[in-house]
């Protein structure tokens, strides 16, 4: 059934509007349709008093302000401290195969039964133990390995290495160098050189296990050398029990993503250097020690000697993300044992700090910097310890320093004084110095920080 048909002039009951006809024009012209305007309601909202919108804004600018007030105080202090020189890096023994004078003669043996490599070989070699340098080197790319030190109890004046390889590739082999180089008249080492192109198979890389064996000393107490470093990188270093027998005026010990251990060592002058990889045992030097690495740990005991009261004997240690444990012994070698002079310096960032002072010589002089961020730390100082202390951390967390009654360890009888500042009683920093006599304080400083964590200060050891 149609529609019936609707009037065009008739009045539109529905929309209440009177449409007008459409006139007709010519094909394709457009034609605009006029719609009448439609009424909005609009909707009254309550008010938010200013008040409660001011809250949300007061919320952000708090939580801002936190944020900043935790890390600005870190981010000045790294601006503020200059660039630390570097250990070593490449200036250490650059060697070169150029610089090879005798290279070795390989004698084909037996592996380990364990040993993924089938392929081994071994070569010796000797050199003067009266050098002024003796230097251990490996350049190129497919090799890592062991690096050893130990003495024998036979008398001789060379000192004897034996290297071991394991492999796989034996054209890499083949291309590889290892020599016995003399570049000055009283400089020695031994070189390992191998290629230097990259390739991702793994079946090209070489085992290098090199150990270094000293004689026994001629007279009465320690064997003594000039200079013994390395320039290992990928290599462990495994030290053995040298410290009383034998003395080395200057060590440079030079790895990287391999640990460093010394079950003793002892020298004038101590540079141990690593990357990715743990420093550990005991190092003892009369003027010098510098321990460090990045991205690992460093626990050592560690004995410094002062022989000049003008001139401080020296130790720096310090990693980056890695725990620092070091036990320190300070000695002097006066008549009496007493005085001397010792500038410390222990570093690490986001993690745990623990310095003790084991032993110290009477009226000495000590300057302590010990720094440490996000992660807690804690210094104990021997009784002997006169001079001013400052320990600082962030936000609340405000450093502990405590103290006990101890006797007067130079045997005089005389009583501890240990001074609070008055300003340093509240917030994030304490101060104030300990002596045992009148203008003790100037002897010594120790400067302690670290950042969002607590930190511990003992004036001497406590139980607990």
């Amino acid at each position: 059934m149609r529609p019936a048909r609707r009037d065009p002039d008739a009045k539109d009951q529905d929309a209440g509007t009177l449409l007008e006809p459409l006139q007709p024009g010519p094909s394709g012209q457009y034609h605009a349709v006029y719609q009448p305007p439609i009424d909005f309601l609009y909707e009254d909202r309550p008010r938010i008093p200013r008040r409660r919108r001011f809250w949300p804004f007061f919320a952000c600018a708090f939580l801002l302000f936190s944020t900043l007030y935790l890390l600005l105080p870190s981010v000045l202090r790294h601006k503020e401290v200059p660039a630390r020189p570097t250990l070593g890096r490449d200036t250490w023994y650059r060697y070169k195969s150029a610089h090879c004078s005798d290279h070795a003669n390989w004698t084909a043996v037996d592996g380990h039964p364990r040993d993924k490599y089938p392929y081994h070989a071994q070569t010796s070699f000797t050199l003067p133990v009266s050098a002024k340098e003796l230097s251990f080197v490996a350049d190129g790319s497919f090799q890592y390995g062991d690096f050893e030190l130990s003495q024998t109890d036979a008398f001789s004046d060379k000192v004897a290495v034996e290297i071991q390889v394991s492999f796989q590739d034996t054209q890499t082999f083949d291309r590889s160098r290892v020599c016995r180089y003399n570049p000055e008249k009283d400089a020695w080492g031994i070189g390992i050189f191998t290629p230097s192109t990259w390739s991702p198979y793994n079946e090209r890389s070489m085992r290098f296990r090199v150990h270094v064996h000293l004689p026994a000393a001629h007279a009465a107490g320690p064997l003594k050398l000039q200079e013994l470093g390395t320039n290992l990188l990928l290599f462990s270093h495994r030290i053995h029990d040298l410290g009383e027998s034998a003395y080395f005026e200057r060590v440079r010990l030079r790895t990287s993503d391999r640990p460093l251990l010394a079950d003793s060592l002892t020298g004038n002058n101590l540079y141990i250097e690593s990357a990715n990889g743990a420093i550990t045992g005991t190092f003892n030097a009369s003027s010098r020690i510098r321990l460090g690495t990045s991205n690992a740990p460093i626990k050592v005991a560690t004995g410094l000697v002062s022989s000049d009261t003008n001139m401080p004997s020296m130790m720096h240690v310090e990693t980056s993300d890695g725990r620092v444990e070091n036990d320190v012994t300070l000695k002097s070698n006066t008549s009496d044992a007493s005085k001397g002079t010792f500038h410390i310096t222990t570093r690490t960032e986001n993690a745990p700090l623990y310095l003790t002072f084991v032993d110290a010589p009477v009226d000495s002089s000590l300057i302590v910097n010990v720094h440490t961020s996000n992660s807690p730390g804690h210094v104990t100082l021997h009784p002997t310890y006169e001079g001013t202390y400052d320990a600082s951390s962030t936000l609340i967390f405000r450093p502990e320093v405590r103290w006990t009654a101890v006797e007067d360890p130079s045997g005089r009888g005389a009583r501890r004084i240990v001074r609070l500042d008055e300003h340093a009683r509240k917030g994030p920093r304490v101060s104030g110095g300990v002596s045992w006599t009148h203008g003790g304080e100037s002897k010594g400083r120790v400067t302690t920080e670290t950042s969002n964590s607590p930190f511990r200060l003992d004036l001497c050891p406590l139980s607990g």
